[in-house]
C-alpha cells in the first residue's frame, strides 16, 4: 500500500472542494431539507387540481425550486460522502438525501400524466403567454413523449423503487472507495 497517500486533513485547503459554497454545514443543509418536504406537500397538494393556467404555473415553479434544491442537497451529500466514504456522518447525510429523492420522485409522480390528461392545445396555447416562456420546451416534450408516460399509480410504483433497485450499487461504491487497510496478500503458486 502507498504511504504517500496524504489524508484529507493533510492537503491544503486550495486543492479541495468548496462545499461552503452550498451549506456551511449538514444542519443548514438539513433546512433545506425539511423546506424540501413541506414544497412537496404543496406540489403534491395541487394533484387533481391542474385544472387552469395558474395552478399549472404554480406547479411548474414549485417543480422548479423542488428540482434546484434537490440537486443542491445531492450534490453536497455526494462531495461529502467522497470526500471520506468511511465518514458514517457523511453517510448517514447522503442516505437521508436519497430517502428524500424517493419521497420526492414518488410526491411528483403524478405531475407528468396529469398535464397528459389535459388537451394538448390547450396546454400549447398557455405556453405563449409570457409567464411560461421558461416552460416552452417542457411542454412541447409533454406533446411528443405523451405515448410514452405510464398512468398515474404505475409512475408512483416505479419512483417508489428507485432506492432499492439503486441500492447495490450505492453499497459497491461504499466499499469500493473507502479508505480500507488491507493486508498484503501472500499466494503460493505451485505446477501440478
Amino acid at each position: 500500500m502507498n504511504s504517500n497517500i496524504k489524508n484529507r486533513d493533510e492537503i491544503e485547503d486550495i486543492y479541495k472542494w468548496n462545499t461552503a459554497n452550498l451549506y456551511k454545514d449538514s444542519e443548514e443543509a438539513a433546512k433545506d431539507m425539511q423546506f424540501i418536504r413541506d414544497l412537496l406537500e404543496k406540489f403534491h397538494g395541487l394533484s387533481g387540481k391542474l385544472s387552469n393556467k395558474e395552478t399549472i404555473l404554480e406547479a411548474l415553479l414549485l417543480q422548479d425550486t423542488l428540482d434546484q434544491l434537490m440537486e443542491k442537497c445531492y450534490t453536497y451529500a455526494h462531495m461529502k460522502l467522497d470526500e471520506d466514504n468511511a465518514n458514517t456522518a457523511s453517510l448517514a447525510l447522503f442516505d437521508q438525501v436519497k430517502s428524500l429523492f424517493v419521497t420526492y420522485s414518488e410526491m411528483t409522480s403524478y405531475f407528468i400524466p396529469e398535464l397528459m390528461k389535459i388537451d394538448y392545445t390547450l396546454l400549447e396555447e398557455y405556453s405563449k403567454a409570457e409567464d411560461f416562456q421558461d416552460y416552452r420546451h417542457f411542454i412541447k416534450e409533454i406533446g411528443r413523449n405523451k405515448e410514452h408516460i405510464l398512468s398515474d399509480p404505475e409512475e408512483k410504483i416505479l419512483s417508489s423503487f428507485s432506492e432499492l433497485t439503486g441500492a447495490p450499487k450505492s453499497i459497491f461504491q461504499i466499499l469500493n472507495n473507502a479508505d480500507l487497510k488491507l493486508g498484503i496478500s501472500k499466494m503460493k503458486i505451485t505446477n501440478q
